[in-house]
């Protein structure tokens, strides 16, 4: 099949690193798929049918019709088969083993379909094929009963699996003459788009990303978030806080502690744009709220919010809040971490 050497080729990176670099490997970029368009396929100026015989492949119809089995590719195109070990039709002996493969048997009975039922005169009254179930009978209209043995019958699993297979021998086949175009038309339409990632010789190479560089090293981990609870502002319940597994600001702390106070924090209620405290420098919302001092360490935070618990709680009862949203204090300075309302 000559149809990948009209696809563009692409650089692919190596997961085995050279020297701190990921090596690039030209390939065929199979991800390029050009089809026909849904209101072509079938029309009678372009394309004939054509009926595939008993084991034919592709390659041999296009040997036949135009002349090259390295064309076979343009006659699965144009029916849009994907897979040809499923979307062509397959021999006897391919069909045979494929149900004993799938079914355990070729004689176990799939389903049952009617018979055709015509009056004395010629009437009609059941149509052919339709499917029913085993202890079907049909009831003329004169009264009388039809056994089921006359009413319908059985299909196997083989018979099933056949329909099936000969439904996909009526494929379209395009014209000779057109050939040549459509060769040229998919070569121009497979082609990159002038872009800043194409070389001189139409190949695509992507750099590497400062991420890729961390992938597939061992003590490489990716950044998580958690949650932690504090106390609410009448003493008990919990408030969530959106927290990074890595370290916030400066210090030497290698990841976020979870400071939690067991005093009373400020809160509001979703009504209350903002409440001040007395004593402390920074300032609730409603979707978090301050426990510490202007203190930066997370040590000293936990030391701070407690001295400041009086002026918090007679500043939550004050404002008449009886929300549950409180905020841990992480470690490093200011600025640093995530916070309950986003980063």
């Amino acid at each position: 099949m000559s149809y990948f050497k009209y696809l563009p080729n692409v650089y692919i990176r190596d997961r085995s690193q050279v020297n701190g670099n990921h090596p690039f490997q030209l390939t065929k970029n199979i991800f390029r798929r050009i089809k026909i368009r849904d209101d072509l396929q079938g029309a009678l100026l372009g394309f004939v049918q054509y009926e595939i015989g008993e084991g034919e492949r592709p390659d041999q119809i296009a040997n036949v019709i135009y002349g090259d089995p390295g064309l076979d590719w343009v006659v699965l195109l144009c029916n849009n088969i994907i897979n040809v070990y499923e979307d062509w039709p397959m021999s006897r002996e391919q069909l045979y083993s494929y149900v004993m493969d799938k079914y355990g048997s070729v004689d176990k009975v799939s389903h049952y379909e009617t018979y055709e039922i015509r009056t004395t005169d010629g009437l009609k009254v059941l149509n052919e094929g339709l499917v029913v179930n085993e202890p079907f009978q049909f009831i003329r209209p004169d009264g009388t009963i039809v056994p089921k043995a006359d009413a319908r019958k059985p299909i196997t699993y083989y018979e099933l699996e056949a329909n099936k297979n000969e439904q996909k021998r009526n494929i379209f086949l395009l014209r000779e003459g057109y050939v040549n175009d459509f060769v040229k038309e998919f070569k121009k339409l497979a082609a990159y788009l002038p872009h800043g990632e194409i070389d001189v010789d139409g190949n695509k190479k992507t750099p590497t990303t400062l991420a890729e560089e961390f992938i597939g090293i061992t003590n490489y981990r990716k950044p998580s978030q958690s949650t932690a609870s504090t106390g609410s502002a009448s003493g008990g319940g919990s408030s969530t806080a959106l927290i990074s597994s890595g370290g916030s600001g400066g210090g030497t702390s290698t990841g976020a502690t979870i400071v939690e106070d067991t005093s009373t924090t400020i809160s509001t209620t979703p009504t209350t744009s903002t409440t001040y405290s007395n004593t402390s420098s920074t300032s609730s919302t409603s979707s978090s709220s301050s426990s510490s001092s202007s203190s930066s360490s997370s040590s000293s935070s936990s030391s701070s919010s407690s001295s400041s618990s009086s002026s918090s709680g007679s500043s939550s009862s004050s404002s008449g809040s009886s929300g549950s949203s409180g905020s841990s204090g992480s470690s490093g300075s200011s600025g640093g971490g995530y916070y309950g309302g986003g980063y």
